[in-house]
């Protein structure tokens, strides 16, 4: 006599098939992702940007490194609300700038 309540062949349905493609997926982008880093990293070079001022900077600071004048430069001084800002009256070729440090000869009223 046969069961009437046999056990049906499993299946794998449509959606466990994309849920596993999807999870396969992501761990490959994972592993890539992984991969890339570790290659720029070990290689001592930036990871692309599509900002190239990124790359001009880091190029930049590394020079100065290697020459031994990584101090800043007495063109800019530190200002607590925005950071960095040009030094007043430079008078340098290409450079000029008014007693606000301002990027100008002229000067400017404050109102």
């Amino acid at each position: 006599m046969q069961s009437t309540h046999e056990k049906p062949k499993t299946v794998m349905t449509w959606k466990k098939v994309i849920a596993f493609f999807c999870v396969l997926l992501l761990i490959i982008l994972a592993i890539a992702e992984v991969g890339i880093r570790a290659f720029y990293w070990m290689n001592d070079r930036p990871m692309p940007v599509a900002d190239m001022s990124l790359d001009n900077e880091r190029e930049w600071a590394k020079a100065h490194i290697r020459e031994g004048r990584a101090i800043l430069s007495t063109n800019i001084i530190y200002d607590p609300d925005t950071g960095w800002k040009n030094a007043p009256n430079l008078n340098n070729p290409g450079e000029q700038t008014n007693s606000e440090g301002m990027r100008n000869r002229k000067e400017f009223s404050k109102d």
